[in-house]
C-alpha cells in the first residue's frame, strides 16, 4: 500500500466523524504515539567479563615474526590478489 493509498484510506475511515470524536481520537493517537517516543527501550547492560575464559588466542599471536609477516604482506604483496 503506498503512502497516498494509505492517506485515502485514513480520511476515508475519519472523515463523518464530528469534532469532539476527532478531539477524541486525536488525544488517544497523543497518548499512544508520546508514550512509544518517550520511553525507548534502554540497550540492555552486559556484565563485565562475560566472555572469560570463552576466546583465547595462541601465544604467538602479537609475536615480531607474525607482525612481520603481516607488515610484508601488506605493504609488499598484491593490490588485488588472485582469487584461486
Amino acid at each position: 500500500m503506498t503512502a497516498i493509498e494509505l492517506k485515502t484510506r485514513v480520511y476515508q475511515q475519519i472523515a463523518h466523524l464530528n469534532e469532539a470524536q476527532l478531539k477524541k481520537l486525536y488525544q488517544l493517537l497523543e497518548q499512544e504515539f508520546h508514550a512509544e517516543a518517550s520511553s525507548p527501550e534502554k540497550p540492555k547492560k552486559r556484565p563485565l567479563g562475560l566472555l572469560k575464559d570463552k576466546i583465547w588466542m595462541t601465544d604467538d599471536w602479537d609475536s615480531d615474526e607474525v607482525n612481520e609477516e603481516i607488515a610484508r604482506l601488506f605493504n609488499d604483496g598484491p593490490v588485488f590478489p588472485d582469487e584461486n
